[in-house]
């Protein structure tokens, strides 16, 4: 026999459920227009929740409760891991031609992706340091694609509906 809990219930569970995954304070990077990421990430988020069958109030459940949340820690994340990227100095990527150094300069006419970056860690808002944080948003996409962040909420949301069903 299946537990019936209400929705204020389940609100609760939600919410515990979202702070368990953000129990880590992720910090990252400027190095990418963090207002865009989330924004796309948020739309794809969405999309997941339109097009899989997560039951009869699942959809709507995970929009009001989970989507934002889950959002905000993949915005931070991927920042995160973007802040690693660039001030490591390693600008390849293991089965990927693409890279952030070469990629950038060849795209702007050879301008100094290095000289950019130094005026980002100096802390300089400027239009080039703007331009840059739009670019690798773009080239974070074009570099990753989308099918993993996808993939991976709708198994995660899968499991929280699931578990809120025990």
């Amino acid at each position: 026999m299946k537990k019936i809990i209400t929705e204020s219930q389940l609100r609760k569970i939600v919410k515990e459920s979202i702070k368990k995954v953000l129990k880590e304070n992720i910090e990252g990077g400027d190095y990418i227009n963090r207002e865009k990421l989330h924004e796309r990430i948020v739309s794809l988020l969405n999309e997941v929740c339109d097009t899989y069958d997560f039951g009869e109030n699942g959809a709507r459940i995970l929009k009001d409760d989970y989507v934002e949340e889950y959002a905000e820690y993949l915005t931070n994340s991927i920042a995160d891991s973007m802040r690693n990227y660039v001030s490591s100095g390693n600008y390849s990527i293991s089965g990927n031609f693409n890279n952030i150094k070469r990629d950038f300069e060849t795209e702007h006419n050879g301008a100094s992706f290095d000289k950019v970056i130094e005026m980002i860690r100096n802390g300089v808002s400027n239009e080039i340091t703007e331009e840059f944080k739009d670019w690798s948003e773009n080239w974070f996409w074009q570099t990753f694609g989308t099918y993993n962040i996808k993939y991976n909420f709708a198994e995660a949301a899968n499991e929280f509906l699931e578990g809120m069903e025990k």
